[in-house]
């Protein structure tokens, strides 16, 4: 069968009418990013797939879909638009679902998607499940920055409340989210509440860093109008029970502009520092733990106006876990980080991703070690021979002997 009788097909049993499905996808295309459309198509196809897909075109440049080379989902095509909003705004409209997922072409679902985002919303407005994403078992640990692909939202709630059009915002989805959860927050929940916890049911990778802008972005261009989406998004949520989760959530996504910090003209870094000072004011320590570990080292250095060890920071960064030293607290089972700018205590969570290719061991004496384990990959054993023990935390941890830490991602 040609392509274009395969794309006919699948177009043809997807045809509005019949039963309303649980659950709509939409997934707004531009010219640059159709050429992943492929393996997100194909991810929807899996068991517990949502009935309804839709695809909506954008951009100045006109997009081309072709059936994908493998069995996927039926879907329909939307007629082209200009921009992001306005296709996720199309989409809304021509959903049939009482569930809506929001991805782009370089989000791929993971199995059970639909279910588990059914199952997830009940019966609110929306709710939030951050993606997995590249990086390692450390980004597995730290919070995500805002994104409409890690909610479900409800189609109706969203279409009475409306898809935001304000001119200059980089993503009106941020604002969109921010409207639908403050408006519906529950004021006798707690403030810091988040659903991070849950199974994630989507993943993105390094070539799409997930902040909502085309592919490949220059970061020092786009943190201008990043910031003002953010500082949008901000004034609806900050004086409602949602404001902690959201703190956390932006300051996750003012991280990501860090890596281009010696780019950063004076007008942007007083920016950076402007917007930390807000997000941070309504936090408690323990939302602190939830930026992940290299958020906390580099926000840290942003409120000590400290650029040149946030440079170093940076550069550390692309080193993998393993190649990073510790220290452990004596008498004590806190881990350290050793960073430029000084030590970040490890959380919990944070503490076997960062042993990552090395192994928990128990000594003659009942302590706990890290032991660096044989035969892997990027660990130079001439300098670190696998007899080398770490202590790690005192007997009284509930580690398994000999367990095995996550391993970082290649």
């Amino acid at each position: 069968m040609s392509v274009r009788a395969r794309l006919a097909a699948r177009v043809r049993r997807l045809r509005p009418g019949g039963p309303a499905p649980a659950f709509t996808v939409v997934v707004a295309v531009s010219a640059d990013r159709s050429r992943y459309l492929d393996d997100c198509l194909a991810s929807l196809a899996e068991p517990g797939a949502p009935a309804e897909v839709l695809l909506v075109p954008y951009g100045p440049e006109p997009v081309t879909l072709t059936a994908p080379d493998r069995e996927g989902p039926a879907y329909r095509v939307l007629a082209q638009v200009a921009t992001l909003d306005a296709a996720r705004a199309a989409g809304l409209g021509a959903a049939r679902g009482a569930a809506l997922g929001l991805l782009a072409p370089t989000d791929t679902a993971l199995p059970g998607y639909a279910e588990r985002a059914v199952d997830a919303l009940g019966d609110r407005a929306l709710r939030w499940t951050p993606s997995r994403h590249g990086g390692g078992p450390l980004a597995q640990v730290a919070a995500a920055p805002p994104r409409p692909s890690d909610t479900v939202l409800a189609s109706e709630v969203v279409r009475r409340t409306g898809w935001p059009a304000e001119a200059g915002l980089d993503d009106a989805g941020l604002l969109a989210l921010a409207r639908l959860e403050a408006a519906h927050a529950d004021p006798s929940g707690p403030s810091g509440s988040s659903d991070s916890s849950a199974a994630p049911w989507a993943r993105w990778e390094q070539r799409d860093h997930g902040l909502g802008f085309g592919f490949e972005p220059d970061l020092v261009a786009e943190l201008d109008p990043w910031l003002r989406t953010a500082h949008a998004a901000w004034e609806v949520v900050a004086a409602t029970p949602v404001r902690r989760p959201w703190a956390v959530r932006l300051l996750a996504g003012l991280d990501r502009f860090l890596v281009r910090v010696e780019e950063f003209d004076p007008d942007q870094w007083r920016a950076v520092r402007t917007a930390y000072a807000q997000w941070t004011a309504p936090l408690e320590p323990a939302d602190h733990d939830a930026l992940g570990i290299w958020a906390r080292a580099a926000l840290r250095l942003v409120q000590g106006d400290d650029r040149d060890a946030l440079a170093a920071l940076v550069d550390r960064r692309e080193h993998r876990p393993e190649d990073l030293r510790t220290r452990v607290d004596e008498g004590g089972p806190v881990v350290h980080a050793l960073l430029p700018g000084g030590d970040v205590p490890l959380t919990t969570a944070e503490t076997p991703a960062w042993a990552s290719l090395r192994r928990l061991v128990r000594r003659d004496d009942g302590a706990l070690a890290l032991e660096l384990a044989t035969g892997i990959r990027h660990v130079d054993l001439a300098e670190h021979p696998p007899e080398v023990h770490v202590d790690l935390v005192p007997r009284t941890t509930s580690y398994a002997p000999g367990a095995i830490a996550p391993q970082a991602d290649d």
